[in-house]
């Protein structure tokens, strides 16, 4: 086994701002809410994962067979436990661990003699790779007030949220012309043209390109309001940027990563697109979740596309009707009339 003993040492100033915003009862974190967080960080990659280059958000995680004491007292870790049946599958996901208590409860007998509160803690493992002990002093924010900051809109009228929370470095925005020329340059590359069978004379037989996205969010599947997607990202398809936020707040299998390409993607790497904000301003009052395509053409326009109507109205007659739709039930033949 390996073994590490460390003091955490935190002066008197660090206790009295975690007095003000500590909550015994467990309550939901608040903006502005102050935290001490446990991570443990690997310094050398798995071979299997250092072949496949395969990036991670998350960085904190267990040692295989970690216990820990602080101040002689055992304490329990949380760890995925779909991830323990293979130790080199294990991607990052653990959950990093809250000592505020520790410190904002320390008692006197653990204020040294410079002032400083001083936790001894204690760590044995059975893995053979190096780890980082990080501990880290942390200010939390919720989804709403990131998505906010990062769009320079500050906070809600009638909030109590401290405008500091709102400075951050705002989002890279697109312009609606270096959209257009993003979406100009995928017609040109589609591999597929679409021939508009109702055009006659000479435009008859014409190649337009045309591509189609979509105005809801991959993610909660309803309206954008922000639409974003990343710098690096090769498709057009964007999500909204509040509820990529959303869906970071908890370790998950897909937290950093994008909602289309699943690439891992920073939040400081988004950026958003004018072109599809300005369709989801344009089509809001129209747009569904039955009629949510948007057609981008080769003359630089786009228009909101018609339902799937064989798909919706089987759907419906469905459910008007209470009948099952059968697995082997085909949809009706379509015949092309020259």
């Amino acid at each position: 086994r390996t073994a590490a003993f460390v003091v955490a040492k935190f002066n008197s100033q660090v206790q009295k701002v975690l007095q003000v915003s500590y909550d015994t009862s467990g309550s939901t974190l608040r903006d502005g809410d102050k935290r001490v967080l446990l991570r443990m960080l690997p310094l050398q990659e798995d071979a299997e994962q250092a072949l496949k280059k395969k990036k991670r958000g998350d960085g904190h995680l267990w040692p295989i067979g970690t216990f820990l004491t602080i101040d002689n007292t055992p304490v329990h870790l949380s760890q995925r436990k779909q991830q323990a049946h293979d130790p080199r599958l294990w991607k990052l996901l653990s959950k990093p661990l809250d000592i505020t208590s520790y410190v904002v409860n320390a008692s006197k007998d653990k204020v040294g003699t410079d002032g400083s509160i001083q936790l001894p803690m204690k760590m044995c493992c059975y893995d053979t790779n190096l780890f980082l002990i990080s501990i880290s002093l942390c200010e939390y924010r919720s989804p709403q007030t990131v998505s906010r900051a990062m769009q320079n809109l500050g906070a809600l009228p009638g909030s109590t949220i401290p405008k500091t929370l709102f400075q951050m470095q705002p989002i890279h925005q697109r312009t609606l012309e270096e959209s257009t020329a993003v979406a100009m340059k995928l017609v040109q590359t589609q591999n597929i043209c679409i021939l508009d069978s109702d055009d006659e004379g000479d435009s008859a037989g014409q190649d337009s390109g045309k591509f189609v996205f979509t105005l809801t969010c991959p993610i909660s599947k309803t309206i954008m309001e922000t639409p974003v997607r990343g710098r690096q990202c090769k498709h057009f398809q964007c999500f909204d940027l509040f509820n990529f936020m959303s869906s970071n707040a908890i370790v998950c299998g897909g937290r950093w990563r994008c909602a289309s390409c699943e690439e891992f993607l920073n939040y400081q790497d988004l950026e958003v697109c004018a072109l599809t904000k300005s369709a989801v301003e344009k089509f809001k009052a129209d747009a569904s979740s039955s009629r949510n395509r948007v057609e981008f053409r080769g003359d630089k326009t786009y228009v909101l596309l018609p339902p799937n109507k064989l798909r919706y109205k089987a759907r419906a007659a469905n459910a008007n009707s209470g009948a099952r739709v059968k697995k082997d039930d085909k949809p009706p033949e379509i015949t092309v009339i020259d």
